[in-house]
This record gives C-alpha cells, structure tokens and sequence, in this order.
C-alpha cells in the first residue's frame, strides 16, 4: 500500500490474500489512524446497475499518476479472465524459473492443462501479456 500509494478493497484482497472481512477491517484501521483517506469512487461498468461504487484509497502524498495505475490495475482484476491469466502466468514464471523465454505453444498447452477453461485463446493472450510485462520472451 505504502508502495503503490492507493488501493482499493479488491486489491488489496487479492494481492495480500485476504479475506473480505478482514480487508475491509484493515483498510478502515488505516483509514481512522490517518494514513490513508478516501479519495475517488470509480465509475461503474457500462451495463452494471445497482451495487456499492469503488472507493480508492490513498495515502496522504500520493501521485496522480500512481492513483490512475492502480484504476487502471482494479479494472483489470474485475475481468475474471484476467485472473485466470495472471495465476496461470505465475505458474509458468515458477516452472521456468531463471529461463526467460517461452513459446506461445507451451503456454497454450498451460493454459489447456490448467482446468476449465472455456475460451482458451483469450486466457493465452492475456498470459502472454503478462509475462511479457515480468520481462519473459514469448515466442510465437
């Protein structure tokens, strides 16, 4: 948090693993002991109605540039298939270890050993994408 100077409630669950609760109960101790405030409810969706709008919280400095990141990072973790992605990247950077490059074909093969998946080529692209961010080759 302190890193990203803002935060919302779903990634700070997801990147510390946290239950929903104990989030929630987090965020607003930071919040009353003054390190973090409130500042922008995200818009919804187009087509989503009714439910809580999005709170992003940040720290008393914090960067525009770094606030609009972590927007942009919360839409990203919305999409259910962006999450399958990431955990499928993770899998592929922990088996390859110090080896910096793939093929597209293994990590299609990843994505299809992986589980259900129902729409492969999607997911695949997407772990492309983000293993190319964590600085791995992908060969197509």
């Amino acid at each position: 948090m302190l890193e990203a100077d803002a935060v919302t409630l779903l990634i700070a669950r997801i990147s510390l693993g946290l239950s929903l609760g104990s989030a929630v109960r987090y965020l607003e101790d930071l919040r009353c002991f003054g390190v973090i405030r409130p500042t922008v409810k995200l818009l919804r969706p187009a087509g989503v109605r009714g439910g809580r709008r999005v709170v992003v919280y940040v720290v008393l400095d914090a960067d525009v540039k770094r606030v609009e990141a972590v927007c942009n990072m919360y839409r990203k973790l919305e999409n259910p298939l962006y999450l399958r992605a990431l955990e499928i990247a993770e899998e592929l950077l922990l088996e390859t270890g110090s080896d910096k490059d793939t093929s597209f074909g293994a990590v299609v093969q990843a994505v299809k050993g992986s589980g259900v998946v129902s729409n492969v080529p999607s997911v695949a692209e997407g772990v492309v994408r983000i293993l190319i961010e964590k600085g791995m080759r992908v060969w197509r």
